[in-house]
């Protein structure tokens, strides 16, 4: 898993690459506000802890 190889640095991981986006997905930094991308960032993290 990507998110596997940041361990401490999962939530900074998330945001840049909601921020600048990665193979299939768009970047949203100019589509979210600040607050928007760490709600998505927190989310994609608990979710992730979840095991999916």
């Amino acid at each position: 898993m990507y998110l596997e190889k940041y361990d401490q640095n999962s939530i900074q991981a998330i945001i840049h690459q909601v921020q600048n986006g990665k193979n299939a997905m768009p970047a949203f930094k100019t589509k979210l506000n600040t607050q928007e991308i760490m709600e998505v960032a927190a989310y994609v993290f608990q979710q992730a802890e979840k095991g999916w």
